[in-house]
């Protein structure tokens, strides 16, 4: 509507108000993925082009990172063309994009412009927060606004705190404050939103180095509700934890100053972001893979894999799929999530077996092969190489430690000599010193849900190994040998109780100690005084153990061919078998014994192994009574089978023989 005026011969309009729909504010995503979550590693390119590069608005030119709103919109740092660019939910190769910031692609240093951005991030209005490298500043820009302002830096590179270095990273909190990778000076700094003074040095000491310290070329950070600093240490190939206000850093994940591709390790990674169950998400670039960290764990699992070049930036879409920048490639991919249904059947646990024999039971001499090839030592699937222990799961499974070939062999239930064994723990049959492997490993354990114990010699510590997983993690010892009780010597044999405590029969320390579960720090002596002897309080080069329901101890003391019990608290052991010193072949004697365990009845069965015989002992005997017996080589480990067998690790011979058992009416 017109009005006229006498004022300066004017007309005012007057406009009816237009009734909107104003849309909710475009919250960033927010990294939910649903708890069964994995990743399909075919995946699709969601912008650019395979090695194409170009500034077409359907092209890109060595992405750096990527970000998403709550409409699941994509921005991404397209580095080389200087420049910011939208991409709608559900795009691929051939979407054209909005550019949304940065509005020349030969680039400049106007508030217009940008020169190689490398990184950003959008907050709740959508206004967006870029790193602008070369500048050395980040800007703010306004969605919508033709240009942005300074927020941080912007004065040229260097060292004191009102500049910043060269920069690949920043992370925007919930207040605005912003945190800066920087790259160049070793260091991450903190910018509160309005101060455009000076940053505030938060992790790293601006001089490179690999302390706990100090920080070599850092490149992505992610801070928590609880203000903890996360940073992806490239140059020394970790991540590092810094809590507020500290000066110094815990290592979570990586083997510091070392590039690798184990499951512990990294290679030049460059990304770092979190979900909502605080699994930790690294972008390994150098290994082309995404690993996911458990909370505590100390290895990753690759959640996605696939023939990447230079991937820089990672993050979660609004539906949990993982989208990289491919640096190199040119492109966007994003691996799409899979949620399977949390409707399973659950098998039951992995029960250990629990050495029930019938009461009348005798068991034949003769004997079958059921995992490896008489005097034939090998490293294939079918062969073994002095296998010195076994174990069983409550399924009939047979766990083989396979001493020579540095691994632990699975055998399925009716497992044959011809049956081929699956390696479940310890993968170089080299042997080694790192968290997938062994260096002879001498005994294994299982608790009820099927996660290994394994006692590794020469690496002096004792792994526990989840089932399926590609490496351990130490729960004892791993010093080194020595006779502190924060050390364990050779040994070769472990017992778990039901509160995975671990025990551990020192053959060269002569003793017996229990690592208490949890406690990483020592364990503590609870048999033999440490010195080779024959007295009560002393044991002799003590090889296996068991412990009862009452905590009481049970030592197969070998070089004192003898068996002593020790009660719970107890500073001596009571001689319940064999001829103290004496090594020799009557029912009442042994010679080298190995390995102990027990029936239900209380039995004790004895590897007698310079006898080439099993004896077992009533309760209360002072002789035993040969249960199976044959020609064996060294004989070792022993243990039964969930139908009663007895089943024995023959060492020298390269194979495991069972003793079928009868059990007559």
């Amino acid at each position: 509507m017109y009005i006229s005026t006498s004022f300066k011969n004017s007309l005012l309009n007057f406009t009816a108000p237009i009734t909107t729909t104003t849309m909710a504010p475009a919250t960033p995503s927010s990294n939910q993925v649903c708890p069964t979550a994995y990743w399909n590693s075919t995946f699709t390119i969601v912008a650019g082009s395979t090695a194409a590069a170009s500034t077409a608005l359907n092209r890109l030119n060595s992405p750096t990172d990527i970000t998403f709103d709550g409409y699941g919109n994509m921005y991404v740092v397209d580095t080389a063309n200087h420049r910011i660019q939208l991409f709608p939910p559900g795009s691929t190769s051939s979407t054209s994009a909005v550019n949304v910031a940065g509005f020349t692609t030969t680039g400049g240093s106007g508030l217009s412009e940008f020169n190689t951005p490398s990184s950003m991030a959008v907050d709740d209005n959508g206004t967006m927060y870029i790193l602008d490298t070369n500048n050395f500043r980040v800007v703010k820009w306004i969605r919508g606004q033709p240009l942005g302002f300074t927020v941080a830096g912007g004065r040229g590179t260097g060292t004191t705190l009102d500049k910043i270095g060269t920069s690949y990273a920043i992370y925007l909190d919930d207040q605005s404050n912003i945190y800066i990778s920087e790259y160049a000076n070793h260091r991450v700094t903190k910018w509160f939103n309005g101060n455009l003074t000076a940053g505030i040095r938060i992790a790293g000491t601006s001089v490179l180095g690999n302390t706990t310290s100090q920080l070599k070329n850092p490149w992505g950070i992610y801070v928590d509700a609880n203000n903890t600093l996360y940073v992806v240490d490239q140059g020394n190939h970790r991540v590092q934890k810094w809590t507020p206000g500290s000066v110094n850093a815990t290592t979570l994940a990586g083997e510091s100053g070392v590039a690798g591709a184990w499951s512990y390790q990294f290679n030049l990674p460059t990304d770092i972001t979190f979900d909502q169950y605080n699994n930790m998400y690294i972008m390994d670039s150098g290994n082309d893979r995404i690993q996911r960290w458990w909370p505590g764990s100390t290895y990753g699992v690759t959640v996605a894999a696939a023939v990447l070049s230079n991937s820089k930036g990672i993050a979660f879409d609004p539906f949990g799929g993982l989208a990289v920048a491919d640096y190199s490639n040119h492109r966007i991919v994003l691996f799409p999530a899979v949620c399977p249904s949390t409707t399973t059947t659950t098998p039951a646990p992995l029960t250990n077996a629990p050495n029930q024999v019938c009461g009348t039971a005798l068991w034949s001499s003769a004997f079958r092969i059921v995992a490896g090839t008489t005097a034939s030592a090998g490293a294939t699937a079918t062969l073994l190489n002095a296998p010195i222990d076994v174990t069983f799961d409550g399924y009939g499974n047979m766990y083989v430690v396979d001493f020579s070939n540095h691994r632990i062999q699975r055998f399925r239930n009716g497992s044959s000599g011809t049956t081929a064994g699956v390696t479940v723990a310890g993968f170089t049959t080299a042997g080694g010193g790192g968290l997938s492997e062994f260096n002879n490993p001498s005994a294994v354990a299982l608790d009820n849900n099927g996660t290994m114990y394994i006692l590794d010699r020469d690496n002096f510590r004792v792994v526990k190994w989840l089932a399926g997983q590609p490496l351990g993690f130490t729960v004892a010892g791993g010093r080194g040998t020595g006779t502190t009780l924060d050390k364990i010597g050779t040994s070769y044999a472990i017992y778990l109780d039901d509160q995975s405590n671990v025990y551990i029969s020192e053959n060269s320390n002569h003793r017996v100690t229990k690592w208490l579960n949890g406690n990483l720090a020592a364990g503590t002596r609870i048999a033999g005084n440490s010195t080779l002897g024959s007295t009560p309080a002393q044991l002799n080069s003590p090889w296996g153990i068991y412990i009862d329901g009452n905590y009481t101890l049970y030592v197969v003391d070998r070089g004192n061919h003898r068996v002593q019990m020790w009660s719970s608290g107890a500073t001596t052991g009571l001689l319940i078998a064999g001829e103290s010193t004496v090594a020799g072949a009557w029912s009442y004697q042994f010679n080298s014994p190995t390995a102990i365990t027990f029936d239900q009845y209380n039995n004790m069965f004895i590897m007698d192994s310079g006898n080439n015989r099993i004896q077992r002992w009533w309760p209360g005997s002072t002789y035993g009574v040969t249960m199976a017996a044959a020609v064996l080589s060294n004989p070792r480990g022993m243990a039964f089978d969930p139908y009663g067998n007895l089943v024995v690790a023959d060492y020298s011979n390269h194979r495991m023989v069972l003793f079928p058992v009868t059990c007559r009416k």
